[in-house]
């Protein structure tokens, strides 16, 4: 009996259903435009209404563009068959707006209600886009992740066949594929854009994870700074789990900015804990002071993010057993980041910080560093003498005047090759003899004699033809000025 009445509830439920629907078939011909586009906004939105293609097949002749509209989107998500052959080549007709939104409606209704499971059914649905142009690629392989493993051979063969013509948009479009699948399209992808078109890069690191960071390995090859800096920006954030393969190339990278790209976006909480004591061991004995400041900063964060599979307190134990002098000089530096577990008072910030020049100096505390004097200590301390006779000096006065002489001299000269060698190798000529102008223009008031420059660009990696016709053009542009007593100086220079 209870059967029975289940059985009449359904069929009452469906004959209800289908009152509906025929309703709203009936008010989508109506002449009254008000009840016809309520229906057939009404129909449109139905997850299931194959029982009515007949009919929206006819309306989408309609001469009215918003029922058209919707009749297309209500046959792209009910389409089975030999509908869908006639169905791709009407889309074709209409402009590349409405087609992309049709693919839309299309996108959801197999996102909420799910994608056809017979392999003929999905065979249907991939030769159906075949004739879509690239505007719509990013949707289309979206579709096609529905689509199981039909759609995945489509769209490998779509980037093995037709590499040229795969979009910006839908290289992130392969990230809604399933983990098997997206695998091994990031694979393919990222060999052949190593090999075909780099340009592509910023996207395929966009979708890069755990799990295919390490097809990124080919880019490495013959790549730029900026590009290897871009591979360790999506290796950092996709998390450090294992501290081998292409982590430890790019940590061993001799370009500072690659590593300050690595550390810049290090996500910890991706990350395991061994295998960034690992790599930030090696990052603090790093030469660049830029590369150990952010190494140090990371290290101060693991005291306050948790690492995968690790707790706080592990985390500040191991810290502070291995980087005890780095966390705490890294506490008096950044102060938006909480380091009361360290159980050490912040000082007020002092008006010029403190930069160690040497690793043993800094090993020193602060009580047990030496007390300097200077000279005017020492001539606070000093008897009056009577003066000299004729202005003379005394003995003492007069080796300590020569001796502070000495050691100015000395300090500028080794501060101006210090800043001179500083200059980064890797930019063009023209900037590499711009920063030496400016550098030797602060030393040299009143502008820089050419013999000087022709002197100096050697260090530079800047020959005398070379220089001659960077001279030239920089004249032309206005950028540097040539007195009449050929001293060359830079326009605007701010000294």
């Amino acid at each position: 009996m209870t059967g029975r009445k289940k059985s009449a509830r359904i069929e009452d439920f469906e004959l209800q259903r289908v009152t509906e629907m025929r309703n709203m078939a009936l008010e989508l011909e109506s002449p009254n435009l008000g009840d016809a586009y309520e229906a057939a906004g009404k129909l449109a939105a139905l997850d299931h209404a194959r029982l009515l293609l007949p009919l929206a097949w006819y309306m989408r002749d309609s001469e009215d563009p918003y029922i058209q509209k919707l009749m297309f989107q209500l046959i792209g998500k009910n389409a089975f068959g030999s509908y869908l052959d006639d169905f791709s080549e009407a889309i074709l007709m209409l402009n590349p707006a409405e087609r992309e939104q049709i693919l839309q409606s299309i996108e959801e209704r197999f996102n909420s209600v799910g994608a056809p499971q017979a392999k003929d059914e999905q065979e249907n649905w991939t030769s159906a886009f075949e004739k879509l142009g690239r505007e719509h690629q990013p949707i289309v392989f979206s579709i096609m992740s529905n689509l199981g493993a039909q759609g995945y051979r489509w769209v490998r063969r779509k980037i093995r066949e037709d590499f040229d013509s795969i979009s910006f948009g839908a290289v992130e479009s392969l990230s809604s594929f399933n983990t098997k699948h997206r695998k091994r399209l990031f694979k393919l992808l990222a060999e052949k854009a190593a090999d075909e078109r780099r340009d592509l890069l910023p996207y395929i690191c966009g979708i890069a994870n755990q799990d295919t960071v390490n097809h990124l390995m080919p880019f490495l090859s013959d790549a730029s700074w900026k590009e290897r800096a871009q591979v360790a920006g999506a290796v950092a954030s996709s998390g450090i789990d294992r501290a081998a393969g292409i982590v430890m190339d790019l940590v061993s990278d001799p370009n500072w900015r690659v590593k300050q790209a690595l550390l810049n976006n290090l996500s910890i909480e991706k990350s395991r804990l061994t295998s960034l004591i690992k790599i930030l061991g090696y990052f603090v004995a790093d030469s660049h002071t830029r590369v150990r400041s952010l190494a140090e900063r990371a290290i101060l964060r693991l005291g306050v993010e948790k690492c995968k599979s690790s707790t706080l307190e592990e985390q500040r134990s191991r810290i502070q057993r291995r980087f005890r002098k780095e966390v705490l000089r890294a506490a008096s530096r950044n102060s938006d980041i909480d380091s009361e577990w360290l159980g050490v008072s912040e000082s007020d910030a002092e008006p010029i910080p403190y930069i160690p020049e040497d690793e043993e100096e800094s090993e020193d505390s602060v009580e047990d560093a030496p007390v300097g004097v200077s000279l005017d200590d020492i001539a606070s301390l000093k008897p009056e003498e009577p003066k000299q006779k004729h202005g003379e000096k005394s003995l003492l006065s007069a080796l300590l005047d020569a001796k502070e002489k000495a050691q100015g001299e000395t300090t500028e000269t080794d501060e101006l090759d210090a800043r001179i060698q500083s200059i980064d190798m890797d930019l063009i000529p023209s900037e590499r003899f711009v920063r030496l102008l400016k550098i030797l223009s602060r030393a040299n008031e009143g502008g820089v004699s050419r013999d000087t420059l022709r002197e100096r660009a050697k260090e530079v990696r800047i020959d005398d033809e070379a220089l001659d016709e960077i001279i030239s053009d920089l004249e032309k542009q206005g950028i540097i000025y040539s007195s009449s007593e050929g001293m060359i100086s830079y326009v605007d220079l701010e000294l």
